[in-house]
């Protein structure tokens, strides 16, 4: 691998997609996809005390969830407006 230091910074276009530790050996739960879904509900699961894998074949939170937020925006502006 041409750049073997860790990422830091804002993840864009530009940044590598790469996976370099171990793969566990089990896991509770196996959550294919990093959006935002699948994401809460491996930190919702992991709150549970699961062992959970995600699987992104990309980015984790930088696919169709950095480009599509409408859903969650109604739903913050709902709650706003609600107060």
């Amino acid at each position: 691998m041409a750049n073997s230091k860790p990422h830091t910074g804002p993840i864009n276009e530009r940044t590598l997609v790469q996976f370099q530790d171990d793969l566990p050996e089990s896991a509770d739960v196996v959550i294919i996809g990093g959006g935002v879904v699948g994401v809460f509900a491996a930190l919702y699961l992991t709150r549970l005390g699961q062992k959970v894998i995600v699987c992104e074949k990309g980015r984790v939170a930088g696919e169709q969830s950095s480009r599509n937020w409408g859903w969650n925006a109604s739903r913050a502006e709902t709650r706003l407006n609600s107060r």
